[in-house]
């Protein structure tokens, strides 16, 4: 099998995860997303020649080089990424009832507000869980740590989450 059929079968397989965790990354902009996605395989395919299964899985050497490139689109646009709400209608089903409508835009701001009080690592394990989809065990592989430590760490992470999710409720009951 020829390296570009390797890499599509690989493309194929991991595109969806990596689209995943960056689109979480970048606040829920689609068209972003798809564009570093798009330039991160380029970067992938033109350094597939470097890449080498006895050095570790296609998996954690393709979120390296996302990881990298997410460093370096933050560092050269110097800004955080800003969730755009609109951006979050597709997460959440869309509803007539406008009584509703409202609750659920009052809890993905909430949601919004709250993530951007986490760390940057607790962000990542949260795009890589829940965007990315990832087992324990695979976060694990990805970062170089172990599964129970992954499992500990989304707890509290989550844990962390809905304590300020809660001051949040809290604090807007007045």
């Amino acid at each position: 099998m020829s390296d570009y059929n390797k890499f599509q079968e690989y493309y194929e397989e991991y595109m969806p995860r990596i689209f995943g965790y960056v689109y979480n990354r970048v606040g829920f902009n689609r068209a972003l997303a798809e564009d570093i996605v798009s330039e991160v395989f380029l970067k992938a395919l033109e350094k597939f020649d470097l890449y080498s299964e006895e050095k570790g899985t296609f998996k954690s050497w393709i979120f390296r080089v996302t990881k990298n490139h997410m460093i370096d689109h933050f560092k050269a646009k110097k800004n955080k990424p800003k969730a755009d709400l609109d951006k979050l209608s597709n997460i959440l089903p869309d509803k007539s009832n406008v009584e509703k409508d409202t609750g659920r835009e009052m809890e993905k701001e909430k949601l919004l507000e709250a993530m951007s009080n986490l760390s940057e690592q607790k962000k990542e394990l949260i795009s890589l869980r829940y965007f990315s989809g990832y087992s324990y065990k695979e976060m694990a592989e990805i970062l170089n740590s172990d599964e129970a430590k992954m499992r500990v760490q989304v707890f509290r992470t989550l844990k962390s989450l809905k304590g300020t999710l809660f001051e949040l409720n809290y604090s807007n009951e007045d």
